[in-house]
């Protein structure tokens, strides 16, 4: 029993020791210049149920873009930021990047996405997919062949992975259902709430094994040196709560 709970002391302390530094670091302007990957969630001016953090206005949504455009910093698919990241290239671009595979990604955000002609990636949770208030089947099979449009997969149910007993299920599976959707590999997945009270070390080394080449989490900071030495856990700032200026 003592060491169990020695064990499950430890993981959770690499954890919170992860996280932490990459805030301490953002916040002592280590990395005040480097490079994004922005998360969004609802992109809309409708009254959404959803908490604060996973809603943005149209308005604020383009002046992200308007930004990103107006300072030369280039839009990149996740994919390019990879071999950006493993070349310890960290600053000059951003990512664009959308969770669970909301409707409104597509009727609202995917449009002014291809006017800016910007790269963006949407992470699919599985079993949403052709709900209410979710993409449906003709809108993956659009997303699917649109150049700009990387698909990735967000998990099966959007289970805090951390305490689901059958994690490496929801992480592998729904890589494999979304292959067979798109007819091509997913290499991209997104943790379901991905801070470290949702993510273990344990979650991590199981998209290493299901064969993901990155993922990425909560942590709202930028990229640098140290929050990028593991490309399955990669912090991202909320675009929702980001200040252009």
């Amino acid at each position: 029993m003592m060491i169990k709970l020695m064990k499950s002391f430890w993981i959770t302390f690499q954890s919170r020791l992860i996280t932490y530094s990459y805030i301490i670091l953002d916040k002592l302007g280590f990395s005040k210049n480097n490079a994004m990957i922005f998360m969004f969630h609802h992109v809309s001016n409708e009254q959404i149920d959803a908490t604060f953090a996973c809603k943005c206005t149209v308005e604020h949504f383009i002046k992200v873009l308007d930004y990103l455009k107006n300072n030369n910093i280039r839009v990149v698919s996740i994919d390019e930021a990879i071999v950006n990241i493993n070349k310890g290239i960290l600053s000059g671009y951003a990512v664009i990047t959308f969770d669970d595979g909301i409707d409104n990604t597509f009727n609202i955000a995917y449009p002014l996405l291809k006017l800016y002609n910007f790269p963006f990636t949407v992470y699919i949770t599985l079993n949403y997919l052709n709900m209410n208030g979710y993409l449906n089947s003709e809108q993956i099979k659009i997303l699917n062949n649109e150049s700009l449009c990387t698909l990735g997969a967000h998990s099966l149910t959007h289970p805090v992975l951390r305490t689901a007993v059958n994690s490496r299920e929801e992480i592998g599976q729904s890589k494999q259902m979304l292959e067979n959707i798109l007819k091509k590999e997913v290499f991209h997945f997104a943790y379901p709430y991905g801070g470290p009270t949702a993510v273990s070390i344990k979650n991590i080394f199981e998209t290493k094994k299901e064969g993901y080449q990155s993922a990425v989490s909560t942590i709202g900071t930028r990229l640098n040196y140290f929050s990028t030495l593991n490309n399955l856990y990669l912090p991202r700032v909320n675009g929702s709560f980001f200040m252009p200026r």
